[in-house]
């Protein structure tokens, strides 16, 4: 399998698997929402599901910070240095850290700019009203962390109490859960980081001259993007947007990663410049994107990470496993390069 064939089929891949990523939550809620026969049942399953379904989340997204850690320092800076010190044959190889730190600082800034945006909208109240069908389940799923909190601080009478009530004073006739303008807008600027880091992400696989190196990337981005594509699928139930609006969320993430990587393809397979001068253009756009995963990894997946106050031991062991899967499969790339040198 070539190199042109490895990255389509890496696109297509992700392109299906972003979008399965974002619908999941969809078909949870809709699990969920199926009615009990008793409502205390109901309610205490709901509740205890969604302790379950946090924890799951936790340890996933500590998994792909392990991979993220071990995908940026083991892989890519050393994999920049390499392509650049034999693009220039050692007369700027000095300038991939240089590069790498532009390309930290573009999102760093882009970042900062879209928070002074943010600062400026409004914080007045967009009300969305939910029909008469409207039941617990989608309170639950657009509030989890308040309401297990709630139940946490609760005396056993209050509970029970609570159990016994919430259930008919949340289902009525007209019911409003209320965000802010600046939490929507939040949502949207959040939407937008994702797409972008995907399109650098992408970009990071479309310049990549290894078939290995292809596949090795993709698995780390996959994994990585999971737990911020649930993150989004459960803000579109919150929002209640109509079928389309969702649809066309769902297209812009979808897209994001795999445009990334045919625009590295469509970079490295350029037939107006020359061997060297291709190589030399790959070598620089691989180190700004190298740079925009480095700013990913620290201060956007592993500082969520140390925010964390739960379950402190099982995300240290998830995030060391994510660490080592990245790890063995590196040092198996290597052997195989070895191995294929040897011969």
């Amino acid at each position: 399998m070539n190199l042109i064939v490895s990255k389509v089929l890496v696109a297509v891949s992700m392109a299906i698997l972003r979008f399965s990523f974002v619908y999941i939550p969809i078909k949870i809620h809709n699990f969920i929402q199926k009615p009990s026969t008793s409502k205390k049942l109901h309610q205490h399953t709901i509740l205890s599901g969604e302790k379950r379904f946090s924890f799951y989340i936790t340890m996933f997204h500590s998994f792909g910070a392990g991979v993220m850690l071990c995908t940026c320092l083991i892989h890519l800076l050393w994999e920049v240095h390499i392509l650049l010190d034999s693009s220039s044959e050692g007369q700027i190889a000095s300038f991939s850290q240089l590069l790498i730190c532009i390309g930290f600082f573009v999102i760093y800034f882009v970042e900062e700019f879209s928070q002074w945006v943010l600062s400026k909208v409004p914080s007045s109240p967009l009300k969305y009203n939910t029909k008469s069908s409207s039941t617990i389940c989608e309170l639950l799923m657009s509030s989890i962390k308040q309401h297990i909190s709630h139940c946490e601080h609760c005396t056993p009478f209050e509970r029970q109490s609570n159990e016994d009530t919430s259930t008919d004073s949340m289902v009525s006739a007209n019911m409003s859960i209320v965000f802010s303008k600046r939490d929507y807008a939040k949502f949207l600027f959040t939407e937008t980081a994702i797409a972008l880091h995907a399109i650098f992400e992408g970009l990071a696989i479309g310049l990549q001259c290894e078939e290995a190196n292809i596949w090795y990337l993709s698995i780390g981005m996959a994994i990585h993007s999971a737990t911020t594509l649930l993150y989004v699928g459960l803000n579109l139930i919150v929002t209640r947007a109509n079928k389309k609006t969702i649809l066309a969320h769902y297209f812009f993430l979808s897209v994001s990663n795999p445009c990334g990587i045919l625009l590295g393809l469509f970079v490295s397979l350029q037939n107006t410049l020359d061997y060297e001068k291709k190589k030399m253009i790959n070598a620089y756009m691989e180190a700004l994107s190298a740079g925009t995963i480095l700013y990913i990894t620290f201060f956007d997946v592993l500082s969520k990470e140390k925010r964390k106050q739960v379950h402190r031991l099982y995300r240290g062991i998830s995030m060391m496993l994510g660490f080592g899967l990245m790890c063995y499969l590196e040092y198996f790339a290597f052997t195989e390069e070895s191995f294929r040198h040897s011969r």
